[in-house]
């Protein structure tokens, strides 16, 4: 049996990594209030990983989600969505919040955005959200209305835009 700080230390790697990078983003155009309401799932270390890239902080250190969270966490997240996601005709997202998922390697991210225009246009969003960080990574992209399902997509580092088909 091997001893205890080596099971340790291998269960913790084991933990800490996942061979593979995937998000999901649902975007609900809520049409009376005349906006778009985004939840993004995705693994809490990469998004710690993502928000301190060029930051003296290190991603271990953000404990997103922890009591001990960094104090600069919910500002460095804010940042790093802001830059990496966008989408067309409206306003700039606005974080609302995020949480733990069941899962507990993963988060919701809960984001909102007004439309600019009240003329019906396809919406298109524009994400390079951790396509630059990781190779494989790839971002679903739930299109819904008032919370149905009208559409599906996929961003790659090769396709970072997405349009809802009408």
């Amino acid at each position: 049996m091997p001893p205890l700080p080596l099971l340790l230390l291998c269960l913790s790697w084991a933990l800490s990594d996942h061979d593979f990078h995937v998000s999901q983003l649902t975007l609900d155009e809520n049409v009376a209030a005349g906006r778009y309401e985004l939840t993004l799932h995705t693994f809490v270390d990469d998004v710690e990983l993502a928000a301190t890239l060029g930051t003296d902080i290190e991603a271990i250190d953000l404990n997103l989600l922890a009591d001990n969270q960094h104090p600069l966490a919910d500002s460095l997240v804010r940042a790093y969505l802001s830059e990496t996601v966008r989408m067309s005709d409206t306003s700039a997202l606005d974080i609302m919040g995020y949480e733990a998922a069941d899962d507990p390697y993963a988060m919701y991210v809960y984001l909102v955005c007004e439309k600019l225009s009240p003329k019906p246009t396809a919406p298109r969003l524009v994400s390079s959200y951790l396509l630059d960080l990781y190779d494989d990574q790839q971002n679903i992209v739930v299109w819904k209305r008032g919370g149905e399902t009208v559409d599906y997509d996929l961003l790659t580092a090769s396709k970072r835009e997405a349009t809802r088909d009408e």
